[in-house]
């Protein structure tokens, strides 16, 4: 009885841990690259990934940079089979090369997996006068009596206060209007308290829904964060049916 059980025992193949998920991150130099420098490594996963998210680190805040999702198209990071070549020379058209700081590099692939890794550029501090802005975000508001979702009648520090006209929507904060020229030229923290402080502040401004909408383009100064905002479009529709109108405009905002 003992030889059949044993014999049994042996007929059936141990089980192993699926690591076909792993995503692990090697980057040169211990992590820690001079000012300048090129950040350089390695990124291995079984399963594809989807992005690579560049973060600043600042104390326990963390800022998304910018995003790596076009492997094909991206000199930064580049796909071989199951490795990915790093080679992260800053955000584009905005860098040369990573200001002096802490980084995060976060990988995720398409079954959502996520890996991260930190490294330090220069001394690993913020360079004064270099701190980047976060990503893009984008955002919109509502007319106050038209609540819709995503839509809300105030945010980042901006209000939908009234409608002056029936094409027109005004805005209440405490603002710094830009020139387009102007709000391209501020890439860091920095740059945009600055002008912020230069500038005249206003209280108001309005905007003027229209199929050919013309950007307009400002700061914010929401509690004690900048704001750099750009307004990207406004419309005023009505549904006859339903005699339902919708006053919405929507904003792309970094900070």
């Amino acid at each position: 009885m003992m030889l059949a059980v044993l014999a049994t025992a042996f007929m059936f193949p141990s089980c192993t841990k699926d690591t076909t998920n792993d995503i692990t991150i090697s980057l040169d130099n211990n992590s820690t690259f001079a000012s300048g420098a090129a950040v350089t490594g390695t990124i291995t996963s079984t399963t594809d990934l989807t992005s690579v998210t560049i973060l600043t680190v600042n104390g326990t805040n963390q800022d998304t940079y910018y995003i790596i999702s076009d492997f094909k198209a991206s000199s930064q990071i580049v796909q071989s089979g199951t490795t990915y070549t790093v080679r992260l020379t800053g955000k584009p058209g905005v860098d040369t090369n990573l200001p002096d700081g802490t980084y995060q590099l976060t990988a995720t692939d398409k079954n959502a997996n996520i890996s991260s890794r930190t490294f330090t550029v220069g001394s690993g501090s913020v360079t004064p006068g270099n701190t980047p802005l976060s990503a893009v975000q984008s955002f919109g508001l509502g007319r106050p009596d038209q609540a819709a979702a995503g839509y809300p009648a105030s945010s980042n520090g901006i209000t939908w206060s009234t409608n002056p006209t029936t094409t027109t929507a005004r805005f209440t904060g405490s603002f710094v209007m830009l020139t387009s020229t102007e709000y391209s030229a501020i890439t860091t923290q920095e740059a945009l308290a600055t002008a912020y402080t230069a500038g005249t502040t206003s209280a108001s401004f309005d905007l003027t829904a229209s199929p050919n909408f013309t950007a307009k383009y400002f700061i914010v100064k929401d509690g004690t964060t900048y704001r750099l905002v750009k307004a990207t479009s406004c419309t005023f529709s009505y549904d006859a049916g339903t005699g339902i109108a919708s006053n919405k405009a929507n904003f792309d905002e970094q900070h």
